[in-house]
């Protein structure tokens, strides 16, 4: 034996990987606490009071937790809390893109455009106080570890939020909760902008999020996806249940691209175990069983439902004409204008002429040129490869984010529009709590360390029967090359 090894007893430290004392780490415990309300104030997106210059600004549940939670993480400055390599990347690579962001603002929106009360002028400055706050929340997320307790706390959390979402979907849309009384509490005139939506016959099916059928349906995926990954334990008869739920809410949301996102979702989470085909098989007949017949031949469902299968007929194509027309306008304008393929309109121009992309990577092209959307990609990129490597199988944030992309092709899911709301903050969130550090999660054991086994003179440890052999732990000068 080398007797030249540190003496742990002497010097009252834990061996390497475990905690001093034997003790499970103790972590603050008021970020946690406030990342719970963050989550949970996920359910409800539509604004609290009317205030403010804009209906966009109008505060939401999620503005006050979003500053609780940063707030509460401030006060672990500090205190050394384990962070993963990679969140350190992506806060860094979030924090480099927002600088980008401020330079194209200032140079190319207002300083080549030449104007400062142009459309794009406010949502410039729109855009850049929601990547500030989706920012703060990423790091904040970065100092909140998670222990086995906590994680299984926050699966409950993001659980009760999901179903949440879902069941305001289903009720808004059977009208057994009338959407205009979601919004009773605000204006009902043009400074409503267009939450006026909810007050129209087309609200039926958005439930508690937004107007916007888009944000509705990536709520619902990255919610389930999230709750998805924090469940250590699977119940293949919960989760199968969760996924049909959420197939229902997309359904009756009325987004064609939020439906087909959250087909492909289910479709990757159904073959990852066949057993859950069988299970959705038997839980749709048991549903199809307590819904009416009124329901299922009511006037909402079959419009719902044409509405759905037109993405089907390649016959239909006044559904996506309008966009088509979008599209070609804006290509019209790179060949009429060569520079903004290089450097773009400036970030927050899209909507100065009153043309949205209604396409993500076209609207990242629009505002920030092939060098913003070459840097707006290998973000993507470095998110996709480290949850890849990183998340535990069936890795479902990281095929949520996939299908979501997938989906951007008509809508701008990854961008800090006043349509997309909070979502990108969530994501942001989402994202840091799937590439937290794994030995987070694993738990420590119940002895107390006060050395190193097989020294002279170490007392019994606690947690081992009397005459039990101590595990085997090996310092790192003794581990072979």
């Amino acid at each position: 034996m080398n007797t030249n090894l540190p003496n742990y007893a002497a010097m009252g430290q834990a061996p390497m990987g475990m905690p001093s004392g034997g003790r499970a780490p103790r972590y603050p415990a008021l970020p946690f606490w406030t990342l719970c309300l963050f989550l949970l104030s996920q359910a409800w997106m539509i604004p609290v009071i009317a205030i403010g210059p804009s209906w966009a600004v109008w505060p939401r549940f999620a503005d006050a937790t979003s500053v609780l939670f940063v707030l509460a993480a401030a006060t672990t400055v500090g205190v050394k809390l384990p962070t993963s390599d990679t969140q350190k990347l992506l806060f860094r690579l979030l924090v480099a893109c927002y600088l980008a962001f401020i330079v194209s603002y200032v140079v190319v929106n207002l300083g080549m455009s030449g104007t400062t009360e142009a459309q794009g002028t406010d949502d410039g400055i729109y855009y850049l106080f929601r990547m500030a706050q989706f920012t703060a929340i990423l790091w904040a997320t970065t100092r909140v570890p998670l222990t086995p307790g906590r994680q299984r706390l926050l699966a409950i959390v993001v659980g009760a939020a999901y179903v949440f979402v879902c069941g305001m979907c289903l009720l808004t849309f059977l009208r057994v909760i009338p959407p205009e009384l979601l919004v009773a509490h605000l204006p009902h005139n043009r400074d409503a902008g267009p939450w006026n939506v909810y007050l129209e016959p087309r609200a039926a099916g958005k439930g508690s999020i937004s107007y916007n059928h888009a944000y509705v349906t990536a709520q619902i995926i990255l919610l389930l996806g999230l709750r998805l990954h924090l469940t250590r334990k699977k119940n293949p008869f919960i989760d199968t249940g969760l996924l049909l739920l959420g197939l229902a809410a997309c359904f009756v949301s009325g987004s064609r691209a939020g439906l087909a996102a959250m087909l492909l979702f289910s479709m990757f989470m159904f073959l990852r175990s066949l057993i859950y085909i069988p299970i959705a098989a038997v839980l749709m007949l048991l549903g199809s069983l307590l819904i009416s017949p009124e329901a299922m031949t009511s006037s909402d469902l079959s419009q719902a439902a044409e509405r759905q299968t037109e993405t089907l007929d390649p016959g239909k194509v006044s559904a996506f004409q309008a966009r088509i027309e979008i599209w070609t306008t804006w290509m019209e304008d790179f060949r009429s204008d060569p520079t903004i393929w290089i450097i773009g309109r400036g970030f927050g121009s899209a909507r100065s002429e009153g043309k949205v992309a209604h396409m993500l990577y076209l609207t990242v092209l629009g505002e920030l040129g092939i060098i913003g959307l070459a840097a707006y990609l290998y973000l993507i990129f470095v998110v996709m490869r480290e949850l890849f490597r990183r998340e535990e199988k069936p890795q479902p944030v990281m095929w949520a984010l996939m299908v979501l992309l997938l989906a951007s092709l008509t809508q701008d899911t990854f961008y800090p529009v006043p349509a997309m709301g909070h979502y990108l903050g969530f994501v942001f969130c989402a994202v840091a709590l799937a590439l937290r550090p794994r030995e987070e999660t694993a738990a420590a054991p119940a002895m107390a360390w006060r050395g190193m086994p097989g020294f002279p003179g170490m007392p019994q440890m606690r947690g081992l029967a009397p005459g039990q052999p101590y595990p085997r732990v090996m310092h790192p000068q003794q581990r072979p090359r």
